[in-house]
């Protein structure tokens, strides 16, 4: 009897001890099931949220091309969402200690300060196959399925290279519109002229405001000194690269920031030649024939109308049997005509003739392409023979208009770095969102391209300056000093 009865006893503990064992293989299984799926899911998102933060650009489309750059990402490693499922959220920052909810972040829903995304995938559910053997057992009942929550945190920030110590404060802000924004909307259009004008002791800036930064090195030293403003506007490379976060200048700057930008014109005064080269072609090219109010400023911002079709009656009609005028040329803006002339080889070159009649081009000799192996692009025919253009000092009054000294150019180094001379990049900043006044530091939305049209020149009060320069668009990462950096946080 007792031999039965233990037998009695242990068949039903058997039982117990095999689903006991079914349950904990299972629950081993279905738990790394879950581990499984919650990898798959955490790379789904941070793929997700590094395509959306790549979209980040601050034009108006941003927010939307980065929520189908999220969801198209999804598709191919097969998570398929509702949207109730999947919560994009966009962030102005992720470390202001002006969030009232503690936690760092504060979202946006403004495509021009979208700078981070988060991507979660929230209650996914994953079902059960094993565990729900322990409902067998006597107890609560065990939950058929598990939802697991994953969540990935991008942002997109650039840096850039190579840019004068100088900002612009984005003109466009008291209407309510970033730069981006403004340019998207044609607002500003490459080829409109500007005169970027500096008031001395100013010491506050509005919008259409131009001001001085102060340089700084690849280590974030700053240079406060005049002289070294005018270094780094005489070679933006010294500058490094840097963040977008910037730092204003103020107090005197004396005339050091005017040498510094006509060294590109072959004026030399407080630098030599041999240190900052000019740009091949140093010719002044012609305002534009009117200015646009912009934020109530009515002198600063040109039409972008501007006598193309006289300034090749003027300097390039000399050649005109030689190189008719391109198809277009009345339209082109003036940077594409500075690199015509100097892809061409045909800078541009006004003969005198007597008595102040304009002369031809037997009159005087001006510039044609090199014959080949020449070692320079340009060089003067005299008659059927190939000579060096002499200096002169006072380049305004040389014959050869556009022709900086050969001597000074040194194409065999880096032929690309001489061209770019007239080409800066300024850092745009929303001065009054950021209340920008004194020597402060400041954060710029994007940086704007500009060709410099003409020498730089003492403004109206002592002190004051005026450069005018042409827009050319914004920096993109197609400029090989823009640099884009799109990375996990979280």
């Amino acid at each position: 009897m007792n031999s039965l009865r233990q037998r009695g006893a242990i068949l039903p503990m058997t039982a117990i001890l095999i689903v006991v064992l079914l349950a904990m293989v299972g629950l081993a299984l279905d738990y790394g099931r879950m581990a499984v799926w919650k990898g798959r899911l955490q790379n789904a998102v941070d793929g997700a949220a590094l395509a959306a933060a790549t979209e980040l650009d601050a034009r108006s489309d941003a927010i939307d091309r980065a929520e189908a750059a999220a969801k198209n990402m999804l598709k191919p490693q097969g998570v398929s969402l509702e949207d109730e499922d999947l919560d994009i959220t966009f962030y102005e920052t992720i470390g202001s200690e002006n969030d009232p909810a503690g936690s760092g972040k504060v979202e946006t829903t403004s495509p021009a300060d979208a700078h981070y995304v988060q991507v979660a995938i929230n209650e996914w559910p994953v079902n059960l196959i094993f565990i729900p053997i322990l409902n067998l057992l006597p107890g609560d009942p065990v939950a058929s399925q598990e939802e697991l929550n994953v969540r990935a945190l991008a942002g997109r920030h650039f840096y850039m290279c190579n840019y004068p110590p100088m900002m612009i404060c984005n003109p466009y802000e008291a209407e309510g519109k970033s730069l981006t924004q403004a340019v998207e909307d044609g607002d500003l259009k490459p080829g409109d002229m500007l005169i970027l004008k500096y008031q001395s002791g100013q010491s506050s800036w509005g919008p259409g405001d131009f001001a001085f930064l102060l340089p700084s090195d690849e280590d974030g030293n700053f240079a406060t000194g005049a002289k070294s403003l005018g270094e780094y506007l005489a070679n933006p490379n010294r500058q490094g690269c840097t963040p977008r976060t910037v730092h204003t200048r103020t107090g005197s700057v004396q005339s050091w920031p005017v040498w510094g930008w006509n060294t590109r014109f072959d004026l030399y005064k407080g630098f030599s030649a041999g240190d900052y080269p000019p740009a091949p072609d140093v010719m002044e090219y012609p305002s534009d024939s009117g200015f646009v109010t912009v934020g109530g400023l009515s002198d600063r911002f040109g039409n972008g109308d501007w006598p193309a079709a006289d300034y090749w009656d003027e300097y390039h009609s000399y050649h005109q049997a030689l190189q008719p005028k391109p198809a277009g040329w009345d339209s082109w803006t003036r940077k594409q005509v500075y690199d015509w002339e100097i892809g061409q080889g045909y800078p541009p070159c006004r003969p005198e003739g007597e008595d102040g009649v304009a002369g031809t081009a037997d009159d005087i000799d001006c510039p044609v392409p090199s014959p080949p192996g020449s070692g320079l692009p340009i060089r003067v025919m005299e008659g059927d023979t190939y000579t060096d253009p002499a200096p002169t000092p006072e380049r305004p009054d040389d014959v050869l208009d556009g022709l900086a000294v050969p001597d000074h150019l040194d194409f065999s180094s880096d032929p690309a770095s001489v061209p770019k001379r007239r080409v800066l990049f300024l850092a745009a900043i929303d001065c009054q969102a950021q209340n920008i006044h004194g020597s402060m530091g400041a954060v710029a939305e994007t940086f704007a391209k500009f060709f410099v049209l003409q020498r730089g020149k003492q403004g109206g009060g002592a002190g004051d300056i005026d450069f005018v320069v042409e827009f050319m668009g914004l920096a993109t990462e197609q400029d090989q000093d823009y640099h884009v950096d799109v990375q996990l946080y979280e």
